[in-house]
Formats: C-alpha cells, sequence, structure tokens
C-alpha cells in the first residue's frame, strides 16, 4: 500500500467488478497512480515505488512526467512595490 503525505489524496470512482482479475487490475492501478504521485511530492524522479508497478517504455514515461514536477520552480511574482519606479 502506498502511503503519501496528507495534503495529496485520491477518490477512485470504480468499484468492484465481481471478477477478481479485473478488481486486481484497477487496484494495482491505483497504486500505480499513488506511486507516480508519492515520487512527485518526494521529488524522485527514480522513485521504487512507480517502478514496482511499471518498466520499459511506461517507467521511462512516468520518470519523464515525474522530472517535469522536479525541474519546475513557481514562478516568483514582484511585488508591487518593487514595480513602481523611483
Amino acid at each position: 500500500m502506498i502511503d503519501l503525505p496528507s495534503d495529496v489524496t485520491h477518490a477512485f470512482d470504480w468499484g468492484s467488478t465481481g471478477a477478481p482479475p479485473k478488481d486486481a487490475v484497477l487496484a494495482d492501478t491505483a497504486q500505480r497512480i499513488k506511486a507516480v504521485d508519492l515520487a512527485i511530492a518526494e521529488h524522485d524522479p527514480l522513485h521504487e515505488a512507480y517502478r514496482f508497478y511499471s518498466e520499459g517504455t511506461a517507467a521511462a514515461g512516468s520518470e519523464r512526467y515525474i522530472q517535469e514536477f522536479v525541474d519546475h520552480e513557481p514562478v516568483r511574482r514582484a511585488s508591487p512595490a518593487s514595480t513602481t519606479p523611483m
């Protein structure tokens, strides 16, 4: 089970299908989504959690996706006082 920071929540609206193989796929899908979000939260593009659920092209795509979040720095806005001419 993936434990996320308390400010990260998910709501998966799919219920049980009654077919164990399908339910297992849905459960793994939920865990993979959470694993990618955990890697983002921990700023770790090579986090072992998502790599447990994917490999090859899928893992590489997740790594690039996570790296975009890691590399992103919020735009710092100048305060109104600093934008007025002297």
